[in-house]
């Protein structure tokens, strides 16, 4: 798999300023790094709240979450710049293992 096609799920709710600043880390990210996210707004649509419990499965109650693809690498509620740097550093050196 190309590290080109990493894709994110983020998922968030309207109004909430931790989603907010994890959006804004993720614009300023995709700078230095090639990756989409698709976002999903889960406090005023039901739909999205309902994939959100599906796919954290108990490992994330609020948002913001984000998740890889693969469903294995998450971050749950407010982290820095520096750590979802990190973070996202972390995913894409697993898909290059798998490339």
């Amino acid at each position: 798999m190309d590290i080109m096609n990493l894709n994110l799920k983020l998922f968030y709710g309207q109004g909430c300023p931790h989603c907010k600043k994890m959006i804004k880390n993720l614009k300023e990210l995709k700078e230095e790094f090639s990756f989409e996210v698709k976002k999903y707004e889960v406090y005023e649509n039901e739909e999205n709240r309902r994939k959100l419990e599906k796919i954290s499965r108990g490992k994330c109650s609020g948002v913001p979450f984000i998740i890889s693809q693969d469903k294995k690498d998450y971050i749950c509620g407010s982290t820095s710049y520096e750590k979802t740097k990190e973070w996202l550093k972390e995913v894409l050196k697993e898909k290059e293992k798998i490339r």
